[in-house]
């Protein structure tokens, strides 16, 4: 007996000796862990950046709704903002009971009416989630509205915000959640340019999307970082691709986001101060981020405007090895043009990119980095447009994650198509920009 007190003794001091060791370990010096908010419910943000998620085809009309109007065209579909994957997931590892929480009983999104009548669209969120639509606001669009807000942005902005409640997981458990969310019109895909007899052979389930509808969203959240004796305000904001993360070391204003601001991704490196960051990992419910000094004093692969760009080595799609700094030569500048044949605004600035390539012919090299799946169609455009300039071919899928990128697009983090980048002779990276405000922007900074 005396023995097995004193073994008792001995156990419990060891376990109070490593739970104090335990307690005691120092915090890794070089990570920080930054704790996040949701700001979205208190205002929302810039309205040009977001989610447009569609709502999702229902293979039948709920029983339980009510208060559904009358109308000449109607369906009803649902906008999941915590879908049924993520929930079985939930079950699978136990972080949610299945029997507490069944799939069929969770509010995970919130359901919509889409509707004709007297040639005049009209859309309901059934916001509250009591599924009942008369309670709810309706908006309604002239016919013309869903073609007109592809290309005139002001449409978009006149569209009033409401608040929608769904159940989301918090960590824990399931809660209400409060989203800001504005319809948005899809245009017409089948109605205009096909006979009737053509519309027969299409699938009613296709047809449907002549009447399909987006919910336009926009979540983020912010944190504050302190590092070297500078306060870093930390924007996360939510994207179909993941979370992009914003830092700002000046103060901003909440409502807007520059356009031009490099946003990273997870496992991206970020320079704050005098050193190198990588953005290890985020929580899956976005309230704390996690970064990791690097023992580095200068990047590998410059990216960014006001970094230096390495002096990289390339084949050509004749075949030839050529350098980055073979292509300046005589020039000031060299122009770099991540595109692609499949991307329409790419195509959109080809007259832009063989005009500028004549204009500053004594002071602009352009070289085009075309991420295809064959080398035969970039050919034909290439000639057909007379892009007389330096080409390179990277063979893939821009628009598939399934495989890995081609070194130079991981290097130069390209994540959006045009992006372009604007080097001077001593390699700095002068500019960064996306599409035609980029490509603008770069003129500007040539012609000074």
């Amino acid at each position: 007996m005396k023995h097995l007190l004193q073994l008792g003794l001995l156990v419990l001091f060891i376990s109070c000796q490593k739970k104090e060791t335990a307690n005691t370990t120092p915090p890794d010096p070089d990570s920080y862990q930054i704790q996040l908010k949701e700001q979205q419910a208190a205002q929302v943000l810039n309205q040009t950046f977001g989610i447009s998620k569609s709502a999702g085809w229902l293979d039948k009309m709920p029983s339980f709704l009510t208060d559904i109007p009358e109308a000449d065209t109607l369906e009803v579909r649902l906008t999941s903002f915590l879908g049924k994957r993520k929930l079985k997931k939930l079950y699978a590892n136990g972080s949610l009971d299945s029997i507490k929480y069944p799939v069929d009983s969770v509010k995970r999104g919130v359901y919509v009416i889409n509707g004709y009548r007297d040639e005049q669209q009209f859309i309901i969120i059934d916001a509250n989630n009591n599924y009942s639509f008369k309670d709810d606001t309706v908006f309604y669009f002239n016919k013309d509205f869903k073609h007109r807000i592809a290309k005139e942005s002001l449409l978009r902005d006149s569209i009033p915000f409401i608040t929608v409640t769904y159940e989301d997981f918090d960590g824990e458990k399931l809660v209400e959640k409060r989203l800001k969310v504005k319809p948005l019109p899809e245009k017409i895909p089948y109605q205009e340019f096909l006979t009737k007899e053509q519309l027969k052979q299409i699938h009613p389930r296709q047809l449907n999307d002549i009447f399909s509808t987006k919910l336009f969203y926009q979540q983020d959240w912010e944190g504050i970082l302190e590092l070297e004796e500078k306060q870093y305000l930390v924007n996360v904001m939510d994207g179909l691709r993941g979370p992009s993360v914003f830092f700002y070391d000046t103060p901003r204003d909440s409502i807007s986001i520059d356009r031009d601001k490099q946003n990273y991704r997870i496992k991206d490196s970020v320079k704050l101060g005098s050193h190198y960051y990588i953005i290890d990992s985020i929580t899956s419910i976005k309230d704390e981020l996690f970064i990791r000094k690097l023992d580095i004093k200068a990047p590998k692969w410059g990216y960014l405007a006001g970094e230096k760009s390495v002096d990289f080595e390339f084949q050509n799609i004749a075949g030839e090895e050529r350098k980055i700094s073979e292509v300046l030569q005589d020039k000031e500048y060299v122009l770099i043009d991540f595109w692609g044949t499949w991307c329409a605004p790419c195509k959109e600035l080809t007259p832009d990119l063989v005009r500028m390539s004549k204009e500053y012919k004594d002071k602009l090299a352009l070289m085009s980095v075309a991420y295809e799946r064959k080398k035969e169609p970039l050919l034909k455009y290439i000639d057909k447009h007379q892009m007389e300039w330096e080409h390179i071919y990277l063979e893939g899928n821009a628009k598939s994650a399934k495989k890995g990128k081609p070194k130079l697009i991981k290097n130069f983090a390209i994540e959006g198509y045009p992006t372009f980048l604007l080097i001077n002779k001593q390699l700095d990276i002068v500019y960064r920009g996306i599409g035609r405000p980029g490509l603008e922007k770069i003129e500007e900074v040539i012609r000074e």
